[in-house]
């Protein structure tokens, strides 16, 4: 039994060989379906966020995605932090945690899929800069290129993820008042 409380969060790649599971007490732990093994992931920097301060109800996982190809796993609190780990053969890599001003509660996040299927893109080096995925140390050389989060306020922010996570407000087609923001994957129809 890998957690001493019950499963709370699910999320599956798309071929079901990556499987990432938080408990009710924020256990985060990762499944390898082709090798067999386990891992056991430290949130304990995207749940204290910049604070550094004693764990409280806003350091709790409320949402959980894994992209397509299982490279890649987002986790997003209760405070609106969202923490990013690239999905490694051995090992499991943190990258820099998004978070925008003014947002908490993160409701739900998805990895867009890509045109081309890979789900990744290689983003451009450059010598300088601050944060971001760019002057990470340790950095694959891909990152997924756009994920989706929603948060408790109504809204949903697009992330382009590369050498600098930017995130776009998506903002409603019509002037109405958001109550909920959903997330929904739709196929193309030539699948």
């Amino acid at each position: 039994r890998a957690f001493a409380t019950d499963v709370d969060r699910i999320a599956v790649s798309k071929d079901g060989n990556i499987i990432a599971t938080v408990g009710l007490q924020n256990e985060f732990i990762l499944w390898r379906r082709d090798t067999q093994t386990t891992f056991t992931v430290d949130t304990t920097d995207v749940l204290l966020g910049s604070s550094g301060s004693t764990p409280s109800v806003s350091s709790t996982i409320t949402a959980m995605a894994v992209n397509d190809r299982g490279t890649y796993i987002a986790v997003g609190t209760a405070a609106g932090t969202i923490g990013l780990w690239h999905v490694g053969q051995n090992r499991i890599q943190p990258l820099p945690h998004l978070s925008a001003e003014n947002l908490t509660g993160v409701n739900e996040i998805q990895f867009a899929p890509s045109l081309n299927g890979a789900g990744t893109f290689t983003p451009r080096r450059a010598s300088g800069g601050r944060g971001g995925f760019q002057s990470h140390p340790h950095l694959p050389a891909e990152v997924p290129g756009t994920m989706y989060a929603t948060y408790n306020n109504g809204l949903a922010l697009k992330w382009t993820l590369g050498s600098c996570a930017v995130p776009t407000y998506v903002r409603p087609s019509h002037s109405a008042s958001v109550v909920k923001t959903v997330l929904l994957r739709v196929q193309p129809e030539d699948r």
